[in-house]
């Protein structure tokens, strides 16, 4: 029972650090996605001869502000799922909240996955790619949620030494 406990420890422990690797990589690809999209390219570009158009200039720069703020909120529930899932694997007591959001991320993985594949906005190497991260970041997201649960049950099962 201890080899099956120190088992799902370490993958537990192994499943919170990819998934916080794997979304740091997500965040990465999604930040330069944004920057190196035409279509962001040429809104940004657009009417910057005119240096007193300061309604125009504060517009993009609150769209700037405001992407940076939805992928810094991804990266924080991403990271507090991940952290979490380590601090489990090292024996702290954690509640259901971050599975409860684990749960959740996995939902919200799977539909934009999905979204993905039926419409296709990349070309077919960054689609390919992606893909392939997306369903490692899933597996890696299922992989704490089970981990998590069977060690609950398994260290609640253990006998107290006396």
């Amino acid at each position: 029972m201890e080899a099956e406990i120190r088992k799902n420890r370490d993958m537990l422990y192994y499943s919170g650090i990819g998934l916080i690797v794997l979304e740091l990589w997500d965040m990465l690809k999604n930040a330069v996605f944004i920057w190196l999209d035409p279509r962001v390219l040429a809104y940004l570009s657009q009417d910057l001869e005119d240096p007193l158009d300061a309604p125009l200039y504060l517009q993009k720069i609150v769209v700037i502000a405001v992407c940076m703020f939805l992928l810094m909120i991804g990266l924080f529930f991403r990271m507090f799922i991940g952290l979490n899932a380590v601090g489990e694997s090292k024996g702290k007591k954690k509640g259901k909240f971050y599975l409860i959001m684990t749960a959740l991320f996995i939902l919200i993985k799977m539909y934009s996955t999905g979204r993905e594949v039926f419409i296709r906005t990349t070309e077919q190497e960054l689609f390919l790619t992606s893909f392939l991260l997306d369903i490692t970041t899933i597996f890696a997201a299922v992989q704490i949620i089970y981990r998590a649960v069977r060690l609950r049950k398994l260290t609640g099962k253990r006998k107290p030494e006396t």
